[in-house]
Parts: C-alpha cells; structure tokens; sequence
C-alpha cells in the first residue's frame, strides 16, 4: 500500500479507482508545514515546533474584492476591398480602457490606430502568405500594453485574440 503525503492541508495523489475519503485517512501521513516532521492528523498543533495544523480560513475584506476584470472585443466593420480593414471596440474594465481600434493593412503589416488616429501597434504577418497569421503588440496611450493575434485568411482576420501582458487575460473573437 502506497502512503500518501499530507502537506499542510492539500492532499496530492493518483487514484487508480473511486475512493471515499473517508478510506484514506488511516493511511494519511501528515507533516507539518512548519518544521516538516511527520505529525498524526488529528492533531490541533504541532509538537516540534508548536506551529498549527489546523485549517486556516481566510475571510475577503468586501472593500478589497476586485472590480470586473474581463477583456471584450466587439466587431464594428470589416471590409476587405479595395484594402482590409477591420474595426472593434476594446474594453478592458480592469484599466479602465474602452477605444475603438481599427486594423488597416498594407504591405504585410496590419497598422493599429486608435479612433483619433493615434497609432497603437503594428502586428505584421508572421510568414510568407496571409494564411500565416499576424502577431504583434499594441501599447495604448495609458501605457497598458497586449499582444495581439490574427488568425488571417484570404479575406482578411478570421479571429481575433488579444491577451494582457501583465497578467494574461485573454479574450478572442471571431471576425
């Protein structure tokens, strides 16, 4: 019979079948999360180094609780003659961004400006024809920066995935 390793308060091991819980726990070797040394799982503390084995139960303060952090993308226009051109609007709630973008080409290379023509990026087209897909980042104004994947096809995007540098909120779209 296998032991398994009890480490503060997660249990980590495979089942090669159902098992209760309850089935485990003569077989559950704890350890203090203090010192290391194996403890008795029913025991309140730790007589080694008096460190805590109880569960610990960290209560949110309501006036921390993050706001909305979602990223969309929402489809404006796309046209694709006589040059591609797909606008969306962006929102990322967390920063406090809502900007129309719109995504021109010409010459390989997909130019992102902002609504008042300031340009935010440029995302060029990764290999030799436009089924290759484009990748590149943008930095708005704010200073907040995302990279910027478009999935291409013979009429222009055919997706959109925009992630946050900082953190990696992903959002996609389909175009």
């Amino acid at each position: 019979m296998k032991r398994i390793r009890f480490i503060g308060h997660q249990i980590q091991f495979t089942l090669w079948r159902n098992i209760h819980l309850s089935e485990l726990i003569p077989y559950i070797m704890a350890f203090c999360p203090g010192c290391g040394k194996e403890v008795q799982a029913d025991w309140a503390s730790c007589p080694y180094c008096s460190n805590s084995l109880l569960p610990t139960v960290i209560q949110p303060n309501p006036q921390q609780l993050p706001a909305e952090q979602s990223l969309s993308i929402q489809l404006v226009n796309k046209r694709w003659f006589p040059t591609i051109k797909l606008t969306v609007i962006f929102r990322d709630s967390l920063y406090g961004l809502n900007e129309q973008i719109t995504f021109g080409t010409i010459a390989r290379t997909y130019t992102a400006k902002l609504a008042n023509g300031i340009q935010i990026g440029k995302i060029p087209l990764q290999g030799i024809t436009v089924f290759s897909g484009a990748q590149g980042m943008i930095s708005f104004p704010s200073g907040h920066t995302y990279n910027v994947l478009l999935t291409t096809g013979s009429f222009g995007p055919k997706s959109m995935t925009i992630t946050d540098l900082h953190d990696g909120r992903i959002f996609m779209i389909s175009c």
